[in-house]
């Protein structure tokens, strides 16, 4: 009888690496896009006041300056989300590609960036109540922490960085500058429970601290 040939065992193809991770362009876009609805949306929230057509220039004008912590709110979140903008394109300076866990905390983030004209418009509606204002610092809270574990996730999984274009530094100054902002907003929801009308004065500090580190590093 003639032996039968043994049957090599089939070995399936390795999976390439590059199949794992995903262009950084069109999450990019979708982040973009997003920020742009968000900080629309924070001045289709302002309402213009009803005033009788014969009223004096004094009224509109007494109207117009009634509102000035509306006009403060608004220009506060828009750049608060300026800044969460500005600091998810210096992320993409260095990221190269993506995977589904970056994606993802990218996703969850942008949940929380959309709600931040509702969170206005609660504030602007009820600045003299603690619940509006820590509801306003935990929508502020949420965006900064996925915006930390996404820089925690790139920063532990160099297969997403760009080579060419990484600067570990930098991206380390990054992570820097959002741990402080998180202190920040601690502090607010602190002083919610003491001065809610003011509680939200407290993110000027982020740009006077950036101001003082910059000076420090120049001299």
């Amino acid at each position: 009888m003639a032996k039968k040939k043994e049957e090599k065992p089939q070995v399936k193809p390795a999976q390439s690496t590059s199949m794992k991770y995903l262009s950084r362009n069109r999450l990019a876009a979708l982040v973009d896009g997003t920020f742009a609805i968000a900080m629309t949306l924070l001045i289709l929230e302002i309402q213009a006041p009803t005033i009788i057509a014969s009223a004096a220039s004094e009224v509109v004008e007494s109207s117009l300056l009634g509102m000035w912590p509306t006009f403060f709110d608004y220009g506060l979140s828009f750049l608060i989300l300026g800044f969460f903008w500005l600091a998810h394109n210096k992320q993409y300076k260095h990221v190269g590609r993506t995977d589904d866990r970056y994606i993802w905390l990218t996703l969850l983030g942008l949940m929380f960036v959309v709600l931040i004209p509702f969170s206005t418009e609660l504030i602007g509606s009820y600045s003299d109540t603690t619940a509006s204002e820590i509801f306003f610092h935990m929508n502020i809270l949420a965006i900064l922490g996925f915006t930390y574990l996404q820089m925690r996730h790139v920063d532990n999984h160099r297969a997403l960085v760009d080579a060419d274009r990484f600067e570990h530094e930098s991206f380390k100054r990054g992570m820097d500058v959002t741990r402080m902002f998180i202190f920040v907003t601690l502090i607010g929801m602190g002083l919610s429970f003491v001065i809610p009308d003011w509680s939200n004065v407290v993110y000027v500090l982020v740009p006077i601290w950036g101001l003082v580190k910059k000076k420090m590093k120049k001299d």
